[in-house]
This record gives structure tokens, sequence and C-alpha cells, in this order.
């Protein structure tokens, strides 16, 4: 049990210092997001090369969420 830093329900009576599917849920959400974008540029790029890719890289980057434009943008930059 010392080896756990997360708190059980059982230990506190506080409902805000406990792991839940939920908090877990909202805590993955935004890695999911950016996993979710690199599997669609997987699927999207692997036959591309070079400029074809930062092409469709970019293409993709035009996008309204910030989230989604933010790593595209991210992702550009390394490319």
């Amino acid at each position: 049990q010392a080896m756990n830093p997360i708190p059980l329900v059982s230990e506190s009576a506080s409902s805000s210092n406990y792991l839940s599917l939920r908090r877990l849920s909202v805590w993955f959400a935004e890695p999911m997001v950016k996993m979710r974008l690199m599997a669609v540029l997987v699927d999207k790029c692997k036959v591309l090369r070079g400029g074809a890719m930062a092409g469709a890289i970019h293409l993709h980057a035009q996008h309204g969420d910030p989230l989604v434009h933010k790593f595209m943008m991210n992702l550009l930059r390394c490319v």
C-alpha cells in the first residue's frame, strides 16, 4: 500500500482525493485525442515523403479546434 501514491476511496472521507474512472477519463482525454490524430496522420501519410508529407500535415493543421491546431503545428515544426 505504501508504494501506491493514489489514495483509494476507503482511505479518506474526502471525495476530492481518490482516483475514479471519471477522473481517469478526464486525465486521458487530451492524450487520447492526440493519439487519434497521430493514427489518422499515419494512415494518410504512410506513402508520402518530404514536402508531400509536410503538405498533408499542414492541411490537417487547418482545423478549428485549438488543441488540434496546436498539436499539428508542433508536429509540423518537427517535420
